[in-house]
């Protein structure tokens, strides 16, 4: 997601303008499993989408740091282990399907952890070091 925001402020701020159609095209990214599909409007949790019944989807040959069943996990709170698993969004649902964690932001088409780490919030920081030379 793209955030395009003037001030430094809280998230308060910018929550609104966070984009969710890039969680919407197929096939999830350096792969090939296809997305149930969805139009924008269905990715609103609050629309109803008949036989919504998305692929789950767990890339294996990255290092998962949480069970594989999510159903051990508490989420919205900080766990046991000292996971911080309250997202910056605000409370999220979680599945009644295999406890999956929603996004909060909407339907993605896809169920499971993706490329991602985690199962809910994935907060990483992302270090760019750049380099300037001046020329007279």
């Amino acid at each position: 997601a793209v955030v395009s925001t003037q001030s430094t402020g809280s998230i308060d701020q910018w929550k609104g303008i966070i984009s969710h159609t890039l969680s919407l095209t197929s096939p999830y990214p350096g792969t090939e499993v296809e997305r149930f599909p969805l139009t924008k409007e269905q990715a609103n949790w609050k629309v109803k989408v008949d036989n919504y019944n998305p692929p789950t989807f767990d890339n294996k040959s990255i290092p998962h740091l949480d069970p594989i069943n999510p159903a051990e996990i508490k989420f919205n709170h900080v766990d046991t282990n000292g996971v911080d698993r309250i997202s910056y969004m605000g409370r999220y649902n979680v599945s009644s399907s295999g406890n999956y964690p929603r996004n909060p932001k909407g339907r993605t088409g896809l169920e499971g952890r993706g490329n991602l780490p985690r199962w809910g919030p994935n907060k990483m920081s992302i270090i760019i070091v750049s380099r300037y030379k001046e020329t007279a």
